[in-house]
């Protein structure tokens, strides 16, 4: 308000007015103070009021008025340079109030007042919506959510955490929080809305997902793109003003310095808009990608918790806009050629995007093919030691990268094409509008010229990325695509199952009429005709045969199975327990609470009758030991009886138990049913599947069914740069780069130099000349662009390619302790996200690392030729942007590592929840999994904001101190006296100094943008050094071909010949012995030898392709059921189907259309569990070894198919070495030997007849322990007679 009544004093002695019209000047003016003084009024209301933001009306005021503000001083300033005229008061005054609008511009859009509440507990929390918000984490808070405008504006606000960064390294627990707009809860409710929006628009029960996201990000949207259209609009005032500026220094003589000054002051003033407007909407445009994340990343996750099981298994058209402005002023109708020209260039990228977009494509399916088999192979990595298919399966994901990296190369090679016809363009685009303008008879003069090419220079940018752009939105149409249709899958249907008040109904299960199937369009339903009723208390045992549908009858009521017809009914809450054990990450407290509070009564009984008391005194931190990932440092039992304690803990109303006694022995089995089912649980309502009959007699019912610290190494920049060849590509490509420069500069010199200062000048013939010059030398710089494009895509892809294999080879070659204690998660995320950096964009950074530094020392040197005193600014400001660079590299680095790293626990939750999704919603444990996977989002959130948010930190000071050395020079080019410097050389240095803000930045930017990606480089490195097993194959110390033929095993001085029993509690060692013959594990002392030979001086491959083994976990994989018995295609379907007969799957198989070829989906899933021991004990009768290890492996499958598989051993094994591990008695009782292990030591080693001649034998208790269990036992008083 102040600078207005300045105006009104002043206006009656002002001279030279633009506008004639006092009178519309000083209603004018009155008008501004009046409307100063209302919003003076409103902003007292504010106050007054504590309102928390501002009121709309006021924030469109404030926003009008920087732009007739700006408008305005646009309109003096071009006034008094046309005119030549003096800056007089009110020219000052009003750029003192563009100032003050500029920052009421940023107040109005960030629309806080600033004002919050305090309530009792000493928090203070923003209101959104009317509503008050509860951050999630209390401890830390948000340094970006405090900020003031001005931190806002120059990212001041970070500047405690760089305190912190340069001091140490960053912990995870010392990035400040995400501001609650930025947290995935909020976002993830905003998104839902979005969601219910278009829904209810549309009226679909399918909304489109572009639509959502338009909704969802239109607001933060709009206001980045106005500061994008800021940014634009200030970066061409340079190339707009170079004429004006050319013709000052041609007219030093008649025109005042002062002019000269205004015209270098309005350069400064443009770039600082500039530089402010892109550093805010890069920001935002980075800010709103996290917003965008973080919500489709919880969708995703929550849409993963209901999938059915079926389901289971915009800038440059504005820049180009002003440009051709900005060409018209300068060029008239030429102007119209330029335009043509670069829409053509525009246009002719076209059919290009479609290409890329389709090689995005298959990119993609091929990533998630190697992806989905390198999961598969990492889950199952003991099996295939095991079996030693390590090899076989090395050469699966060797074949499948193969295809991935044709589908890369062909990328690259495109965006190498279109890097030279964009790097080519505005030479194209140039010469086309020189010869048009010579054509027309437009002098071409100095200043025009140089006023063109800055243009030009402006529209490289958007033209040279416009690839990057293109490629960019391919793969993002093509993951929008994907993830509309994944968000589309068909969900558990919710109203499946019936939950009814226990007043209502008798039953607490209730099935009426049901059929039930797996695949809804199947013609052959899974269970159909069932009828149940279970009263409150019932215990009903279910059993049957291997896939007669005893695990489905469980799923139906849980509502997992599709129900095609009837109604299931419940009442109360349930608790389920499947088949394959199911342990979260965590240690075991947690996995048995499972989100419930902790009630020390209740624990210690659950812990007690689920028989976890000796575990606990055994384990090394009680319950408070940490499970490694899906249990891997756990028994099979201890398992099954963690998951057992986590039901029996929710004091649930009815229990469904798959089979929850296969995976322990006699007496832990014995003591899990009585104490547990039979004592705890002795009220409550029991489905439970069994294949022990022994457990039947008691039911009611029966149915028949880690990261790096401190910078990059230097050697990790050089192991990847001569990983190719030794580095001699890299040379060239700087060669070719140097090259392009020398000739880009040389054009622009040629064209400053020969053309006439002046218009009065009359074309002459030699600009025929001048353009045969110029077109030559723009000519060669843009075929050395695509040499370089073409050695950076060869050597990025062969770079890519090479660690890849590297780390695939060491990974797979690992020990199995290395797999066992790394989460699949951190394997993954290195094969996933960080290959992908090091296929796509390593090679691109690092050369433009090389590119920024080569266009820096051209424009230094093309400034520096016209006034060398340049270099005197410039080399302290250089210094000072290298102490700014070390400053914030220690910080970005660790923020880099620490969203990396933060990344891998959202991957393993969601991989987790997957897994157990059945589970989770058995227990409607749906929110506390969704809330924690939103923490796990905030998480890497927290850390990736604050990395980009640092990036602009640096970049934004990096511009202001270019800016000041553009003005410097700037203001030495007028003060120097005429004659000195030649006026058009002198516009040529402006034209390159225009840009000089961005190069200066985009060095150090590049720099610290590729140490980020280097990152990924890093972390392969470092699983690609990874201490190996032994060799697979040791040539001077191979084994006879028939080996073993025997079947001797000797350990240490015990001998083991023909059917050795190894018995034994949970945990007592058993499965630890298996391995030590195998050599998972690798002894500390002692041998053990087989057939007179040391298995610890062979090969692995050599050991364990000569050993046969059915485990204790069934595993299938991925493709036919061919593939799964005989994945070496070493057998004829002739004795594929024999075993299959002799397996009891030859029916079953058979009756499938594809036989052989039929679908095996991800894990198996397709087929029951046992039906899956099955078929590993297929693959054992293929393989037909000497020594056979049976790893529990009846304990998936009923008693009959148990006596099948035992009578079918005996036949086929009869004259070979078996070692069986079993839970159940009668599987070892006819054994020549019988090993008895306790706490991973041998207790007893002799005939099952001696030991059991002695009453006080481990051995004789086991035994009387399963007799009272089963009556039915006859093959002991067998043996004693």
């Amino acid at each position: 308000m102040g600078t207005h009544i300045l105006m009104l004093l002043t206006m009656q002695n002002r001279s030279g007015a633009q506008c004639k019209s006092t009178v519309r000047v000083l209603s004018s003016e009155i008008m501004l103070v009046i409307t100063s003084a209302v919003t003076l009024i409103e902003l007292y209301t504010v106050s007054n009021k504590k309102y928390l933001k501002f009121p709309w009306i006021l924030r469109a005021w404030w926003a009008c008025s920087f732009l007739l503000f700006l408008g305005s001083t646009i309109v003096n300033a071009h006034f008094l340079i046309t005119n030549h005229e003096n800056l007089k008061v009110h020219d000052f005054s009003g750029f003192i109030s563009l100032l003050a609008s500029t920052c009421l511009l940023g107040i109005s859009i960030q629309g806080k007042t600033g004002i919050v509440f305090n309530v009792p507990n000493g928090t203070a929390d923003p209101l959104l919506n009317g509503k008050a918000e509860k951050h999630a984490e209390s401890k830390r808070t948000s340094l970006y959510g405090k900020a003031t405008l001005f931190q806002l504006i120059t990212f001041s606000w970070l500047n405690p955490l760089f305190a912190i960064g340069i001091k140490k390294n960053l912990d995870q627990d010392e990035v400040p929080d995400v501001d609650i707009g930025d947290s995935a809860r909020f976002l993830s409710r905003c998104f839902d809305e979005s969601l219910k929006h278009v829904k209810e628009r549309d009226k679909t029960t399918s909304p489109s997902i572009y639509w959502a996201m338009y909704v969802f990000i239109r607001k933060k949207a709009a206001i980045n793109a106005f500061f994008a259209a800021s940014s634009a609009g200030a970066s061409y005032v340079g190339p707009y003003l170079i004429t004006g500026f050319v013709d000052f220094l041609n007219e030093k003589k008649t025109r005042s310095l002062e002019s000269g000054y205004l015209i270098a002051l309005v350069f400064l003033g443009a770039k600082i808009v500039e530089t402010t407007a892109q550093r805010q909407w890069i920001f935002g445009a980075r800010q709103l990608g996290l917003r965008l994340r973080a919500a489709l990343t919880s969708q995703i996750y929550k849409k993963g918790l209901v999938l059915s099981s079926q389901s289971r298994q915009s800038r440059t058209s504005g820049e180009i806009s002003l440009a051709t402005l900005i060409l018209h002023t300068n060029l008239g109708l030429g102007s119209f050629v330029a335009l043509a020209a670069t829409l053509t260039v525009m246009a002719g990228n076209i059919p290009l995007t479609r290409v890329q977009k389709r090689y995005q494509s298959k990119i993609m399916e091929a990533k998630d093919d190697r992806m989905k088999a390198t999961s598969e192979v990492l889950r199952n990595m003991k099996i295939l030691k095991l079996q030693a298919w390590d090899n076989q399966f090395l050469h699966k994901l060797e074949s499948l990268r193969k295809i991935e990296y044709n589908c890369i190369w062909k990328s690259l090679r495109l965006s190498a094409l279109s890097a030279f016809i964009f790097w080519g363009s505005p030479t194209f685009i140039s010469v086309v509008t020189f010869g048009a303008c010579v054509l027309m008879g437009i002098p071409l003069t100095a200043g025009r010229v140089l006023s063109t090419l800055a243009t030009f220079r402006m529209l490289q940018d958007p033209i040279f990325n416009l690839p990057d752009l293109l490629s960019t939105i391919a793969q993002a149409k093509v993951s929008a695509e994907r993830l509309a249709s994944y968000l589309q899958e068909d969900e558990i249907d919710a109203n499946a199952v019936e939950f009814v008040p226990k007043d209502e109904t008798e039953f607490e299960v209730d099935i009426n009429g049901g059929t039930f199937s797996w695949d809804e369009e199947s013609t052959c339903p899974t269970l159909r005709g069932i009828r149940l009723q279970v009263k409150s208390g019932m215990k009903v045992a279910i059993c049957g045969t291997v896939g007669s549908g005893k695990s489905s009858l469980l799923s139906c009521i849980l509502g997992e199975m599709t129900k095609l017809t009837g109604t299931v009914k419940i009442v109360g809450t349930k608790a389920y327990v499947p088949q394959s054990p199911w342990i979260l990450s965590g240690n075991v407290r947690d996995n048995i609470l499972f989100g419930n509070p902790y009630d020390s009564a209740m624990y210690d009984k659950t812990v007690k009758a689920c028989a976890l008391m000796k575990d606990f005194e055994l384990f090394s931190a009680g319950d408070l030991t940490e499970i490694g990932e899906r249990g891997i440092n756990m028994s099979g039992g201890q398992k099954q009886r963690i998951q057992i304690a986590r039901a029996v803990y929710q004091d649930a109303d009815i229990y469904l138990l798959d089979d929850p006694f296969s995976a322990v022995d006699a007496h832990t089995g014995t003591q899990l049913f009585e104490e547990c089912l039979m004592g705890l649980l002795k009220d409550k309502t029991i489905l439970y599947v069994t294949h022990q009959v022994e457990f039947l007699p008691a039911a009611d019912l029966i149915l028949d069914e880690e990261r790096e610290t401190g910078s990059i190494g230097k050697e990790v920049y050089l192991t990847y740069m001569t990983i190719v060849k030794g580095g001699i590509l890299v040379p060239l490509i700087v060669l070719a780069q140097s090259t392009f420069q020398v000739l880009q500069i040389a054009s622009n010199y040629w064209m400053a130099w020969a053309c006439p200062t002046t218009g009065d000048t009359e074309v002459t013939e030699g600009i025929n000349y001048i353009l045969l010059v110029y077109t030559l030398l723009s000519v060669g710089s843009a075929l050395c662009v695509l040499v370089r494009a073409i050695l950076v895509a060869i050597t990025g892809i062969l770079a890519a390619q090479k660690l890849f294999t590297n780390m695939l080879h060491s990974v797979l070659r690992a020990p199995m302790g290395f797999l066992d204690s790394t989460p699949t998660g951190r394997i993954l995320n290195r094969a996933s996200t960080d290959q992908s950096v090091v296929d796509l964009e390593m090679a691109h950074r690092l050369g433009w690392c090389a590119f920024s530094i080569i266009q820096l020392f051209g424009t230094i040197a093309v400034m520096s030729q016209v006034a060398w005193e340049v270099l005197v600014i410039f080399i302290p400001v250089t210094a000072i942007c290298i102490w700014y660079q070390r400053y914030y590299t220690p910080t970005a680095i660790e923020l880099a590592r620490l969203s990396g790293i933060q990344l891998a626990p959202i991957l393993h939750h969601f991989a987790e929840s997957l897994s157990g999704a059945p589970t989770i919603r058995a227990f409607d444990q749906e929110p506390r999994f969704i809330d924690a996977n939103l923490s796990l989002i905030d998480n890497h959130s927290r850390s990736w904001f604050h990395n980009v948010a640092a990036m602009e930190w640096l970049s934004f000071r990096l511009n202001q101190l270019s800016n000041f050395v553009f003005a410097f020079s700037l203001v030495l080019l007028v003060t120097l006296p005429e004659g000195i410097i030649n006026p058009s050389i002198a516009g040529l240095a402006v034209t390159y100094g225009i840009n000089l803000n961005v190069q200066q930045a985009a060095v150090i930017w590049n720099f610290c943008n590729a140490e980020n990606k280097m990152i990924s480089v890093e972390r392969i490195l470092q699983y690609s050094k990874i201490p190996s097993e032994a060799p697979l194959v040791i040539e001077d110390s191979k084994p006879p071909n028939n080996w073993p033929d025997i079947g001797t095993i000797l350990f240490h001085k015990f001998a083991r010949r023909k059917k050795v029993g190894v018995v034994g509690r949970t945990g007592s060692g058993k499965s630890t012995l298996i391995q030590a013959i195998f050599r998972i594990v690798e002894p500390r002392e002692g041998s053990i030898i087989i057939d007179d030979v040391d298995i610890s001086k062979i090969g692995l491959h050599d050991l364990r392709s000569r050993l046969s083994i059915i485990p204790q976990d069934p595993t299938m994989f991925e493709g036919t059921v061919r593939g799964n018995l005989d994945p070496l295609e070493q057998y004829s379907d002739n004795e594929i189907w024999e075993v299959l007969d002799k397996c009891q799957l030859g029916g079953l198989v058979r009756a499938k259309e594809e036989k052989l070829e039929s679908t095996v989906v991800e894990n198996g899933e397709n087929w029951s569990v046992g039906q899956r021991q099955l078929i590993c004990l297929g693959r054992a009768l293929l393989k037909k070894s000497s020594i056979l290890v049976l790893d529990e492996a009846t304990a998936s499958v009923d008693s009959a198919t148990d006596g099948v598989i035992q009578k079918t051993i005996s036949q086929e094994f009869k004259d070979r070495t078996i070692v069986t591990i079993a839970h159940r008695i009668h599987t070892v009782i006819d054994s020549d030997l019988v090993l008895v292990l306790s706490d991973g030591r041998i207790a007893e080693f002799d005939t099952p007849a001696k030991l059991l001649e002695r009453d006080d034998s481990f051995f004789s208790r086991l035994i009387k322990e399963y007799s009272t269990r089963s009556q039915s036992f006859n093959s002991i008083s067998r043996l004693q007679n």
